[in-house]
């Protein structure tokens, strides 16, 4: 090879290995601008605890479910969520709760326990929504981040970016290109009518101030590209410690 066929070839080399080591940097930048657009990481990494409360409506076998929740939540792994719902005039309570690497539901008062797969698909479920209101776990050196391009969410143009990290199912990220407040977030997820896998999509809006953090204020989840709840935020409080008591077993 001449040396003007050389010297191509080691700049093409040179371009690519700049494109490569860039993409790193521009995801981070990604979510640098999305978690200042949250409320700023000071806020987003102060927040170790919380209680949500929500409004939903689903829909399941052909019916048509609404609901009220309470979700309590203290980071890393105590999570407890408390719903009443009704279906065709008929009311029900059930609750779900995860404390480390035990857990149980209980639904009109009776216990179950929550098997080994059961915990780990709840630990994932959390995991997604988690990433979704603190990004900070973005930053972690642990999470490996990639770009994933620019598409459109929604009708708004999004930045997309994956996020993996060990131990953890990979998250699909996707940011609004001129506010970087959070559009749509992607995870497989098992059904657990099913017990199949399948991609579970959250989309993100409505964002307001919750407790000095810009949150959204509706979200629906889709599962394999269809609707299945609708949830609208009515109350965020941020905490610095849950009520121990909530996560006892009855």
């Amino acid at each position: 090879m001449n040396r003007v066929g050389m010297t191509a070839v080691v700049a093409l080399a040179l371009s690519f290995g700049g494109a490569r080591a860039q993409e790193p940097a521009d995801a981070r930048a990604v979510v640098d601008r999305a978690i200042e657009a949250a409320g700023g990481e000071t806020r987003l990494s102060g927040l170790s605890a919380a209680t949500w409360k929500t409004e939903a409506t689903s829909q399941a076998g052909g019916q048509t479910r609404t609901s009220k929740a309470t979700l309590h939540g203290q980071l890393p792994d105590r999570f407890r969520l408390d719903s009443t719902s009704v279906v065709n005039g008929k009311s029900s309570t059930y609750s779900k709760v995860l404390d480390g690497g035990k857990g149980w539901t209980v639904r009109d008062g009776q216990v179950k326990e929550l098997d080994a797969e059961a915990i780990r698909e709840t630990r994932a479920t959390f995991y997604h929504k988690r990433l979704g209101q603190t990004l900070v776990p973005l930053k972690d050196k642990a999470t490996r981040l990639t770009p994933l391009g620019t598409s459109v969410v929604a009708d708004r143009e999004a930045v997309g970016v994956l996020a993996n990290r060990a131990g953890e199912r990979d998250v699909k990220l996707y940011f609004d290109k001129e506010t970087s407040l959070l559009l749509k977030t992607e995870m497989l997820e098992r059904d657990e009518r099913t017990g199949k896998a399948g991609p579970v999509e959250i989309y993100y809006s409505d964002h307001r101030k919750f407790g000095g953090l810009m949150l959204p204020g509706k979200t629906v989840t889709k599962r394999d590209g269809k609707a299945v709840i609708e949830v609208k935020l009515i109350d965020f409080e941020p905490k610095a410690k849950v009520d121990a008591k909530l996560f006892e077993k009855p």
